[in-house]
């Protein structure tokens, strides 16, 4: 995510008329180049980038860490796979690919579920944004398991009777006590907006 700000920083510079490869840092007041920046930041991100997951071997961003690193989280959470695309990392067109083709290998179309972290001794449940994430950045990518991930995010057992979504669910799909959650449906909804092709 914090790819996708600098590279959104740096378009409302431009917009502003400032050149973002002559930023004054107004807590250092050191004059940086926030091209270079950012692809020092995008760099960055190859340490998450790992072939070594026999399920996955194409290759994806895993904020799983404790090969390299004694760190939370300790186990995958598929979120954090997919928050940068939804937020609009500059990755490139085939990394993103692989990141949305990576998380919907754990997506369940039989339940219509996803669970937050694949491979945990204990089914944690999921998150109330995981199924917008997922949809958003498989129609990003044009993956063809869209089409079932939309239908659980319409049709499944998450949305309430009035259409929003709560914080999380168990890993039978029922809702915990946080419901109409304005961040997660926000997520589901422009999720399903992207699918029609409305809007951005």
């Amino acid at each position: 995510m914090g790819a996708a700000s600098l590279d959104f920083y740096i378009q409302y510079l431009k917009a502003c008329g400032e050149d973002p490869a002559n930023y004054k840092n107004s807590l250092t007041g050191k004059t940086m180049n926030l091209h270079t920046e950012l692809k020092n930041l995008l760099k960055a991100t190859d340490d998450f980038w790992r072939t070594d997951v026999a399920e996955l071997p194409e290759g994806f961003h895993d904020s799983f860490r404790t090969k390299s690193y004694n760190a939370w989280p300790a186990k995958r959470i598929v979120n954090l796979t997919l928050m940068p695309l939804y937020y609009g990392a500059p990755y490139s067109s085939e990394e993103k690919a692989k990141d949305a083709a990576a998380i919907a290998y754990y997506f369940n179309a039989k339940t219509g579920y996803l669970p937050l972290v694949p491979g945990a001794a204990k089914d944690t449940g999921f998150e109330g944004h995981d199924l917008g994430y997922l949809l958003w950045a498989l129609v990003e990518v044009n993956n063809p398991k869209k089409d079932a991930v939309y239908k659980a995010l319409v049709n499944g057992s998450t949305p309430d009777c009035w259409g929003s979504y709560n914080e999380a669910y168990d890993p039978c799909g029922y809702r915990n006590v946080n419901g109409l959650r304005s961040l997660e449906t926000g997520c589901n909804v422009s999720a399903l907006a992207k699918y029609w092709g409305l809007g951005k």
